[in-house]
C-alpha cells in the first residue's frame, strides 16, 4: 500500500518520524505483545556471515543492506529515506538460531503491527526519488 500525503502533511521532523516508524526491539516488560510480534515478524534474516544462503544474499552481500548501522536518533536524509533510530541498547532476540539486535529490525508501525500481527514494513519516503523507486 502506498500512502501519498499533501505537502503540508509530509513527515519531515525526526520526532514525528519516531512517532510513526520504529526500528528497535520493544521492551518485553513494557509491551510484551509488541515485543513478541516484532521478534517473530519484523526481524530480517539473519543473513551475511551468519547465513550466507539467505535469499537476500547476492555476491556475499545483503541486498536489503542489513545489518543496519546503529543510530542514536533518527536522521532525515537527503536520499529520501530516514536513517531510523537504532540504539545499541543491548536488546536482543533469538532468530533462526542467532541472537540479533536492533541492527536487524525491519522498520514498523506499532499500531499496525499490533492490529495485524504480521510483517508490515513501514518506511517514510520524502523525496521524488524514493517515490519513483516505489
Amino acid at each position: 500500500m502506498l500512502l501519498i500525503l499533501r505537502n503540508s502533511d509530509k513527515i519531515r521532523e525526526p520526532c514525528v518520524a519516531d512517532s510513526v516508524v520504529c526500528a528497535e526491539i520493544p521492551d518485553p516488560t513494557a509491551d510484551p505483545l509488541l515485543h513478541q510480534i516484532v521478534s517473530e515478524c519484523m526481524i530480517h534474516g539473519p543473513c551475511g556471515q551468519q547465513n550466507l544462503r539467505s535469499p537476500c544474499m547476492d555476491a556475499g552481500k545483503c541486498t536489503k543492506n542489513f545489518p543496519k548501522e546503529y543510530c542514536n536518533e533518527t536522521v532525515m536524509s537527503v536520499n529520501g529515506y530516514p536513517q531510523y533510530r537504532r540504539r545499541n541498547d543491548g536488546a536482543t532476540v533469538l532468530k533462526n538460531g542467532f541472537y540479533v539486535d536492533n541492527q536487524w529490525v525491519v522498520p514498523y508501525n506499532k499500531y499496525l503491527s499490533k492490529k495485524y500481527k504480521a510483517h508490515i514494513n513501514v518506511e517514510i519516503c520524502s523525496t521524488i526519488n524514493s517515490v519513483k523507486y516505489l
